[in-house]
């Protein structure tokens, strides 16, 4: 989340001038900008055998490591945009209030522009964290040993595989499901405020 709130803040947002898109403002968007771009399973198999460590290093990286490397640089990028769209979000005018009132540029941003912004993000980084849960299932591509990578050793053994994805879609459903009335719930409140 460190990161992601880092790399929010860092860029400038994207602008066109004659449909033509702004450059990267800084590291941090370009590598965001290529993680959207390939996508999550391509993130797990790069961090687990294109990182370079492998070859020059004789380093391995294992399955699970891998996994999470994969998911946390994935799941960064979307956040990175929820929070630069959270900050852009607050209105230009508190921005000039803060300013008027004297407070310094890092003042407003904590006192006025985060506190706003924070409470736009929080369902937006909530639902992302269901297609967190989700997303663990991809650790099969890459032989993790989690409920799916389970479930296809199961079906091979026992020829049985309508059921045992059945079931392993069921235990999914059953863990997201609950967060997402939660979330559903927890949006409700923050709109009645």
């Amino acid at each position: 989340m460190i990161r992601a709130l880092s790399s929010s803040t860092m860029r400038r947002p994207p602008e066109s001038l004659a449909g033509q898109p702004a450059p990267l403002a800084s590291p941090a968007g370009a590598l965001d900008r290529v993680i959207d771009r390939v996508g999550a399973v391509a993130s797990f198999v790069c961090a687990m055998h294109c990182a370079l460590l492998p070859i020059v290093f004789g380093v391995r990286i294992e399955a699970l490591v891998a996994l999470i490397i994969g998911l946390a640089l994935y799941q960064a990028s979307f956040i990175s945009e929820v929070y630069r769209s959270g900050i852009q979000s607050v209105p230009k005018g508190h921005r000039e209030a803060a300013q008027v009132l004297g407070l310094t540029p890092l003042q407003s941003f904590n006192r006025i522009v985060l506190p706003q912004a924070i409470r736009m993000t929080l369902p937006p980084i909530a639902s992302n964290f269901v297609q967190l849960i989700k997303f663990s299932s991809l650790g099969a591509v890459i032989s993790v040993s989690e409920i799916t990578r389970r479930g296809m050793e199961l079906s091979a053994t026992n020829f049985r595989p309508l059921e045992t994805f059945t079931f392993i879609a069921v235990v999914y459903f059953f863990i997201c499901w609950p967060l997402a009335m939660a979330i559903r719930f927890w949006e409700r409140r923050l709109q009645a405020r």
